[in-house]
């Protein structure tokens, strides 16, 4: 990668500045994970039912207070809040609460808008009114029955029963442990009744999320935050009003920040946006930033090495190739087909490629929707998978069902069927959408590609991190399995399956100059989106000054 002329582009120029700085310093030129509660309104993650006040004390404000039909106990340690008016017979309110059954101890009583309260009773988690009475919260997925529905569910820190006639949806993939769901009760009974328990996306269970996908553990006053790397299709022109971003709607006000670095704000082209979910449970955005613009199988705009929005890679075994010597044509690997060309790089540094073989295959996709093979390479690495009959790809979301997760999803150009069993991850907050960058793990069933599990990632050069400097361990980039690392001038960067590695992979040895884009996980690890080796020939020395 060439950097003489690196300064017509700001990626170029903050490369720049970390190449003078790691040399100066190299060469002597001198989450908190919210799982807790299932409402995840209020800081400490502690349940909110929203419903229209019936009765409260007589005098004072310490006494039980009756919402939505729901009695909760005020004590002096309760929180009070009249900033929509006055507290009043019928009046909507919200409470925040604890407590496994009726009468629950209210942590904060407040007014709200008449028309949070439009549905018929309360709502919990901020789900506006509920059905026929009933509440409803938010929350992970702690202990469920060893078979069937009826029985103890824990979700948050609250239990809840189920019986026969629960009503449970997977929409956003199975009821699993540890996943977000969100139940639907009545507090008639102790422990509550589940009238229905269904999954949910995984911002319904974060707290507020820094960049990257960071958790901070939201103090944000919404019910559920996240991020989302996805295609604008749709934005107002003074910026203050409803995005269509990935395939969902955020609101923008005076109070989003716009960052226009990477570019102007354009239709096709990828944003980030960072967001809170609103007491009517839309979806507030509180950051909007461009990233790139989506770019065809030739182009690489922004000097970074990767064909933004187009590239990917997968891991499989080969199922057909050409006959010629040359081996230029159709490839199908893992159930995919991919096009080799004169400019495709074969390497068999793990045995010959044929019929069997395990490879690594890197791509671009064009707008015909073909895949052009950039590298194709035997490899003793399987990219991760859980099943060695099981093959993965990694790329963009061009397509995915209107509702729900099930259906089918185009990625990288190929198409994937996503069912009741297939699991679905939302890693850190940052969600599915149009545009997304995604690991999905899949196996072939007939001629379907059937997902066994798929999870986001941050895309290529996304992260907030850039680092030049020499390798010290080049044993990490030779494989992508989970927990593999890479140390550079003494750092220590994670790889995973998505990570984007330079095509030259050989150059990745010890003592070669690489630049690593990377961003803070919620765990603290500094995961790699992007390697890629640089050419230091053509740096820009800067003058010292001296006062």
């Amino acid at each position: 990668m060439e950097y003489s002329r690196m300064f017509l582009h700001p990626w170029r120029t903050c490369v720049a500045a970390l190449i003078v700085a790691v040399l100066f310093a190299t060469f002597g030129l001198t989450l908190t994970a919210s799982a807790a509660g299932s409402g995840n309104g209020g800081g400490d993650n502690n349940p909110i039912a929203r419903g229209r006040l019936t009765a409260m004390p007589a005098s004072g404000n310490v006494g039980d207070w009756v919402i939505g039909g729901v009695t909760y106990t005020a004590s002096g340690a309760t929180e009070f809040k009249q900033e929509a008016g006055p507290f009043a017979t019928g009046v909507c309110t919200k409470v925040e609460y604890t407590g496994a059954a009726a009468p629950f101890t209210a942590i904060e009583i407040e007014t709200q808008s008449p028309s949070d309260c439009d549905g018929d009773g309360g709502g919990g988690g901020g789900g506006g009114g509920g059905n026929d009475g009933d509440l409803e919260a938010y929350g992970k997925l702690m202990k469920k029955p060893a078979s069937g529905v009826a029985g103890e569910w824990v979700i948050g820190v609250i239990t809840y029963t189920a019986t026969t006639t629960t009503e449970v949806k997977s929409e956003f993939g199975p009821l699993d442990i540890g996943v977000c769901v969100k139940v639907h009760y009545f507090n008639t009974t102790t422990p509550p009744t589940a009238r229905e328990i269904e999954s949910e996306r995984e911002f319904h269970c974060t707290g507020g999320s820094d960049d990257n996908g960071g958790n901070n553990g939201g103090d944000d006053g919404g019910v559920g935050s996240g991020e989302l790397y996805g295609v604008l299709s749709a934005f107002p022109a003074s910026l203050i009003g409803d995005w269509v971003i990935g395939g969902l709607t955020f609101k923008a006000d005076a109070a989003t920040e716009f960052q226009q670095k990477a570019g102007s704000f354009a239709i096709s082209n990828t944003v980030k946006v960072e967001f809170t979910v609103n007491a009517d449970s839309s979806l507030q955005a509180r950051e909007i930033k461009t990233l790139f613009r989506h770019e065809n199988n030739s182009d690489d705009d922004n000097g970074n090495g990767v064909r933004d929005g187009a590239e990917g890679h997968a891991y499989g075994k080969v199922e057909a190739l050409p006959a010629a010597a040359d081996r230029v044509g159709p490839w199908t690997i893992g159930g995919v087909i991919y096009t080799a060309t004169v400019g495709t790089r074969f390497k068999d540094e793990h045995g010959p490629l044929q019929v069997g073989a395990q490879v690594r295959i890197k791509y671009v996709t064009d707008s015909a929707g073909v895949r052009t093979a950039t590298e194709i390479k035997t490899t003793d690495d399987n990219g991760g998978v859980q099943d060695s009959t099981h093959a993965k790809l990694v790329g963009s979301v061009k397509s995915m069902p209107a509702t729900g997760f099930k259906g089918t999803w185009t990625i990288g150009d190929a198409s994937f069927v996503v069912n009741d069993s297939s699991r679905l991850k939302e890693d850190d907050g940052v969600l599915f959408a149009v545009g997304a960058y995604v690991e999905v793990e899949y196996s072939v069933v007939g001629t379907q590609n059937v997902v066994h599990e798929m999870e986001t990632r941050i895309p290529p050069g996304a992260g907030d991190d850039d680092f030049i400097g020499k390798v010290d361990d080049a044993g990490g980039p030779t494989t992508a399995a989970a927990g593999a690392t890479l140390m550079v001038n003494g750092r220590t960067f994670v790889l995973t399956p998505a990570t984007n590695i330079s095509e030259n992979a050989g150059d990745l040895v010890v003592g070669s100059t690489v630049l690593v884009n990377s961003y803070l996980a919620a765990d603290g690890s500094q995961v790699a989106t992007l390697v890629r080796t640089v050419n230091l020939s053509g740096v820009l020395y800067l003058p010292l000054t001296r006062k």
